[in-house]
């Protein structure tokens, strides 16, 4: 893994082309927002900007301690652009180009981003730090600056340097903690569509996961 002393420098991917990630987007802006001001390195890119084998994304990562991705994905990839009828999504990153994440911890708010790449990731890199879901993601849209919270915590507590296995435990006890905050009498449990939020943070404990394992 690549040194650190004291700062870190952390390349932040985004998509915004569907509603989910047009609000996962301007967590990404957040998160990045704090680390800029807390003195880290922080790059962002949007990955529509992107295509394969771009040398911006390359080079990015050349020079990132953590790359965290915020947007869609498939069991094998992280999308960068979504599919067209009757073809595939764009990938950003696929279980045959993991090797570029060399040196790097890896943070993806993503579905499914645990089931073959973060295992290609795990055999590549065996000790390496991968940070993911195993099923879906998702978070209810009326409470979604509760569930930014949550993942941006995370992740600043990943970047400050709590190995991957510290932050998925704090991780499912931050969600089991926010599905609670929704059910009575919980401090959100008053709000507009609070049982589906629950419902939403308790798949996100069940799901959440780290590789290796």
């Amino acid at each position: 893994m690549k040194p650190i002393t004291g700062k870190a420098a952390v390349l932040i991917v985004a998509s915004s082309y569907d509603t989910g990630t047009f609000y996962t987007r301007e967590w990404a802006r957040a998160l990045h927002e704090d680390l800029v001001t807390q003195g880290h390195t922080a790059l962002f890119l949007q990955t529509e900007c992107l295509c394969r084998g771009d040398s911006s994304f390359v080079d990015a990562i050349g020079a990132a301690h953590y790359v965290v991705f915020y947007g869609n994905g498939t069991t094998d990839q992280w999308n960068a652009i979504p599919s067209a009828p009757g073809a595939s999504a764009v990938p950003l990153i696929d279980v045959n180009t993991v090797d570029r994440f060399a040196g790097c911890s890896i943070y993806a708010g993503c579905s499914y981003s645990l089931v073959n790449l973060g295992s290609a990731f795990a055999r590549k890199f065996p000790q390496g730090q991968y940070v993911g879901y195993r099923d879906e993601f998702s978070f209810e849209v009326t409470n979604r600056n509760l569930f930014r919270d949550v993942v941006n915590a995370s992740i600043l507590s990943f970047v400050k340097g709590a190995p991957a296995a510290e932050v998925h435990a704090e991780l499912k006890t931050a969600w089991e903690r926010l599905r609670d905050d929704f059910l009575p009498p919980g401090r959100c449990s008053h709000n507009r569509n609070a049982v589906m939020a629950s419902q939403r943070a308790a798949e996100n404990a069940e799901r959440i996961g780290h590789e290796p394992s």
